[in-house]
C-alpha cells in the first residue's frame, strides 16, 4: 500500500514544469553564462513558485495555473517587493520579505482551503 501525501499531486504536476526550467536554466547559462541561470532559477522561485500554490487549489489544468501563476508574479511580487521596499529601506530585505510572505500564503491556503471547501459541502 503506498501512502501519499497531500502535496504528491502538486509535485507531479511541478515535475514536467522543473524539467523545462531546468533545460531554460542550461539554455541561458550557456547564452549568458551564470547571470543568464541566475536570473531565470530567480524568476522561477520567486515569480512562479509561490503563485502556483496558491493556485493549486483549484480546478484548473495545469497549463492554466502555469500561465495564471506567471502572470500574477509578474504583476504582485514586484508590487509587494516595491511597497515593503519603501517600508525597510533595503530591497534585499524587501524581496526575501515578499517570498517568505507569499510562500506563506500559499502552504496557508493550501492547508485550509480544502477544509473550507470540505465545510461547504457538508453543509448543502
Amino acid at each position: 500500500m503506498k501512502m501519499e501525501s497531500k502535496y504528491s499531486k502538486l509535485i507531479d504536476e511541478l515535475k514536467p514544469i522543473a524539467i523545462l526550467s531546468v533545460i531554460l536554466v542550461v539554455f541561458m547559462f550557456i547564452l549568458f553564462g551564470i547571470m543568464g541561470a541566475r536570473v531565470i532559477l530567480g524568476f522561477s522561485l520567486l515569480f512562479f513558485l509561490p503563485f502556483y500554490i496558491i493556485l493549486s487549489n483549484f480546478d484548473i489544468s495545469v497549463e492554466e495555473k502555469a500561465i495564471f501563476s506567471l502572470l500574477l508574479g509578474i504583476g504582485i511580487f514586484p508590487t509587494i517587493s516595491h511597497y515593503l521596499g519603501m517600508i525597510f529601506s533595503s530591497m534585499k530585505i524587501a524581496i526575501v520579505t515578499s517570498f517568505v510572505l507569499l510562500m506563506a500564503i500559499g502552504i496557508a491556503f493550501n492547508r485550509y482551503y480544502p477544509k473550507l471547501k470540505k465545510n461547504k459541502e457538508d453543509k448543502e
